[in-house]
C-alpha cells in the first residue's frame, strides 16, 4: 500500500457501514504537507457520515460529511505543535483551518464566515477570525487579547522571535 492509499484509508468513516470517499484535493494537500514538513500526517478524522458525525457531536453541517465526498480532515503530526501544524496546513493549501487543543482541522471550503478559528480548551467557545486574512495576523490578535493557552502563546512567541515576518517552514 502506498502513502496515498494509507491516507485514504485513514480518512474513511469509522462507522464501518459507509465507505464514503474523501475529496482527492484534501488528500493532495495532506501529501503536500508531508512533503513540506518531511513528517507523516496522522488523520484523526476524515469522512464522517451523518450518523457518525452526530454520535461524536460534530457540527451538523460539517465539511467532514460527504456531499458527495468529504472536504475536511482533522490531523496531527507527532512532535509538532498545533500552531506549527496550522502554519503547515495554510502553506499547503487548506482554505479553512481550525486549531483545537489536540488536533488541527483543515478543509477546502470557501471561508464563510471565517478562515480560521481557535479553541483554547474544549470547555471554551471558539474564537473566529472573521475578516482576518492570514494565520499570523489571527494568532497575533489572539496573543494581544490573551486568547491563547500558555503552550500556544509560547509557540507564537517563538515563531515571531525566530522568523519575524516570514511564515515558518518546518
Amino acid at each position: 500500500m502506498n502513502r496515498r492509499e494509507e491516507l485514504i484509508k485513514m480518512a474513511y468513516c469509522p462507522c464501518t457501514k459507509c465507505r464514503a470517499e474523501m475529496d482527492e484535493q484534501v488528500i493532495d494537500i495532506v501529501m503536500e504537507m508531508e512533503r513540506q514538513t518531511g513528517k507523516e500526517v496522522r488523520i484523526t478524522s476524515g469522512v464522517r457520515c451523518q450518523e457518525e458525525n452526530k454520535r461524536i457531536g460534530g457540527y451538523k453541517d460539517s465539511p467532514h460529511i460527504p456531499e458527495p465526498k468529504g472536504k475536511a480532515v482533522d490531523m496531527q503530526i507527532k512532535g509538532m505543535a498545533n500552531i506549527e501544524l496550522a502554519y503547515a496546513a495554510e502553506r499547503a493549501g487548506f482554505k479553512r483551518i481550525g486549531i483545537y487543543p489536540n488536533h488541527v482541522h483543515g478543509d477546502i471550503l470557501d471561508p464563510k464566515p471565517s478562515k480560521y478559528w481557535y479553541l483554547k480548551s474544549y470547555q471554551s467557545t471558539a474564537v473566529y477570525s472573521k475578516g482576518i486574512k492570514t494565520l499570523k495576523e489571527f494568532l497575533d490578535k489572539l496573543k494581544e487579547e490573551g486568547g491563547l493557552n500558555q503552550n500556544d502563546m509560547d509557540m507564537v512567541n517563538s515563531i515571531n522571535n525566530n522568523c519575524s515576518n516570514i511564515i515558518p517552514f518546518f
